[in-house]
């Protein structure tokens, strides 16, 4: 099968996703209409000029459906996965990209029902690479981090945790270095921490005020621990 389209949106839980993106697939699908059993083998996803590779079942019960489902990506980079964020923070990071070695896995693995949600589990990072964005003066460079998303054990939001680690950097031969760890994506758990220095010059551009038009020297930061609540 083989399909080409474009979505207005796609609403899932309150979040709005592929706002008037372009996506579509060309698959191998095995198909037990008895059992309810699809099976995916050579199926490529694409969603604007990325392509993911995915393979696995899933298995259509009357009051469940079962995932066995692992994808990665082909010749990624950071808008491969931003392209895929909800539409509040494609606002934010739609325009960011990278070069380098960039990896991305996905697993999703158990029920989805009325009262299940199953395994979801996103790992991706970067190694000598690039993070540019016509808002920076020059693009970060040396660039290398690992970061994951996890539903968690209960599979459902307040277990959820997203985290950066590992995060360094150069800006205008400037270090900076930082790592994140989010939990509960209800009411948001902040561990954020970082150590460098910031050149002004190259990063007022990220402020996306009209009224801000250049800047000089920078921001040193030692040692700068945030712990909390989002809201607070």
């Amino acid at each position: 099968s083989q399909a080409s389209m474009v979505s207005n949106f796609i609403d899932i839980n309150g979040l709005r996703y592929l706002p008037g993106k372009r996506w579509g697939y060309d698959a191998n699908i095995f198909v037990d209409m008895e059992k309810g059993t699809y099976t995916f083998k050579k199926v490529k996803l694409q969603v604007e000029d990325n392509v993911y590779n995915v393979e696995g079942t899933v298995k259509s019960l009357k009051n469940y459906t079962e995932y066995d489902l692992t994808a990665d990506a082909e010749d990624a980079n950071l808008a491969s996965v931003i392209a895929l964020l909800p539409e509040e923070q494609l606002d934010a990071f739609g325009d960011f990209n990278s070069t380098g070695q960039f990896q991305l896995k996905a697993f999703i693995n158990g029920k989805w029902s009325a009262s299940e949600q199953p395994s979801i589990e996103f790992q991706f990072g970067l190694e000598d690479g690039k993070v540019d964005s016509p808002r920076l003066k020059e693009p970060f460079k040396d660039v290398s981090f690992e970061a994951r998303f996890s539903n968690g054990e209960q599979r459902n939001n307040q277990n959820s945790v997203f985290e950066i680690s590992n995060f360094k950097g150069y800006l205008n031969r400037e270090l900076i270095t930082l790592s994140l760890k989010i939990e509960d994506m209800d009411r948001p758990f902040v561990d954020f921490q970082a150590d460098g220095a910031l050149p002004i010059g190259y990063l007022y551009g990220l402020l996306n005020n009209p009224g801000i038009t250049s800047g000089s020297g920078e921001v040193e930061i030692k040692n700068l621990a945030v712990k909390g609540l989002f809201s607070d």
